[in-house]
C-alpha cells in the first residue's frame, strides 16, 4: 500500500485535530485518585516550575481566584507551572473564603496565597488585580488547564497591537464520564453560531475568565471588577469579565484568538449549572434572542 502523501495527511491531520485531545494535554500527568494529596515527586516538580512566579519586578501577572476548588487546582497549577514565559511573571492567587483544602494545597504547591473574605469571587478577583504587580495581567481559573503556549499568545497580542486593550482566546471542555469528548465537541460547534452572532454587537460576552488579556493599568482605570452587589446573575447570567471586557473596549478594540494549540481546555462544571448540555445550548440561544431588546450598554469614566 503506498505511503500517504504529506498534504493528505496535513489536511487530515487539521479535520481530525479538534476531535482529538491535544498533545500536551496527553503529557499532563493523569487525575488524581486524590487531589489534595499528590504524590510527593510530582508535589515537587509543580513547586519547582512555579519558583519563577516569585519575582521582584514582574512584567506579566497571572490572577486566579478560588473558593472550595481543592478537587481541580493541583492540575491547573500543574499545567501553568509548564508554561513557556519569555519574561519575568507573577501568580496571584486570592481564596475566596473555602471551607476545604484549596488554600492548603496551593500553599503546599508554593503559591503564596492571599484572602478576601467578602463573599463573592468578583470581590476575590478585584483582591487579585490591586495585588497584581505586572505590566499586562492574564486571568485564569482554578478548573482549566493551559497550554504551553497561552500566556506568550495572548500578552503578545497586547505588547504588539496598542489598538487592543483586551484579548481572549477559545476554549474546549475536557470530556468526563458523564461528559463524555463528543457530546462536548457537539455542545461547542453548535454554540459557535450564537458566539458569532454575540460578537456582532455584544462582542464583550464572549469574554470568558479563564482565557483573558489586559493591561493592568487600564483595568485599574475603570475601576478593575463590579461588586456582586453591581451584577445580576441570576436572571441576566452576567458575568464580571464581560463587564470588565466592555469597560476596557473604552481604550481600543477586543481581539479574539482562536488558536487551535493554545486553546485551553476547562472543566464543564459550567453545564452542571445549567442542567446539562441541552439545557445550556437552549438558555444561551434564549438569551442571545432577547439580546437585541436590551441595548448594548455603555460606560464612562468620571
Amino acid at each position: 500500500m503506498p505511503a500517504t502523501c504529506s498534504p493528505c495527511a496535513a489536511y487530515t491531520n487539521s479535520v481530525l485535530s479538534p476531535f482529538r485531545l491535544p498533545s500536551w494535554l496527553h503529557r499532563l500527568e493523569p487525575v488524581l485518585p486524590d487531589p489534595t494529596h499528590p504524590s510527593p515527586e510530582r508535589l515537587e516538580a509543580v513547586r519547582q516550575g512555579l519558583a519563577r512566579f516569585r519575582t521582584p519586578d514582574p512584567e506579566v501577572s497571572i490572577l486566579i481566584a478560588v473558593r472550595n476548588d481543592e478537587r481541580y487546582l493541583f492540575r491547573a497549577l500543574e499545567s501553568l507551572s509548564r508554561l513557556d514565559l519569555p519574561w519575568s511573571a507573577e501568580l496571584v492567587l486570592v481564596d475566596n473564603r473555602s471551607t476545604d483544602a484549596t488554600a492548603t494545597l496551593a500553599t503546599a504547591c508554593g503559591v503564596s496565597v492571599f484572602h478576601e473574605h467578602r463573599p463573592g469571587l468578583s470581590y476575590a478577583r478585584q483582591t487579585a488585580l490591586e495585588r497584581a504587580r505586572g505590566r499586562y495581567v492574564l486571568c485564569a481559573e482554578p478548573d482549566t488547564l493551559y497550554p504551553p503556549g497561552w500566556a506568550a499568545s495572548l500578552v503578545g497580542v497586547l505588547q504588539t497591537h496598542p489598538e487592543v486593550s483586551c484579548v481572549y482566546g477559545s476554549y474546549h471542555f475536557l470530556p468526563q464520564k458523564s461528559y463524555p469528548h463528543w457530546k462536548l465537541l457537539v455542545y461547542r460547534y453548535l454554540g459557535d453560531p450564537i458566539q458569532s452572532f454575540r460578537a456582532i454587537r455584544h462582542e464583550f460576552t464572549n469574554v470568558m475568565g479563564f482565557s483573558m488579556a489586559y493591561r493592568r493599568l487600564d483595568a485599574l482605570r475603570v475601576g478593575g471588577y463590579p461588586g456582586e452587589d453591581q451584577m445580576d446573575r441570576q436572571a441576566n447570567r452576567e458575568s464580571e469579565f464581560g463587564r470588565l471586557a466592555l469597560k476596557l473596549s473604552l481604550f481600543g478594540k477586543l481581539h479574539f484568538i482562536d488558536e487551535l494549540e493554545n486553546r485551553v481546555w476547562t472543566s464543564p462544571r459550567r453545564l452542571e449549572v445549567d442542567g446539562g448540555i441541552g439545557w445550556s445550548l437552549a438558555r444561551r440561544a434564549f438569551r442571545e434572542l432577547l439580546r437585541p431588546f436590551n441595548g448594548r450598554r455603555r460606560m464612562v469614566i468620571e
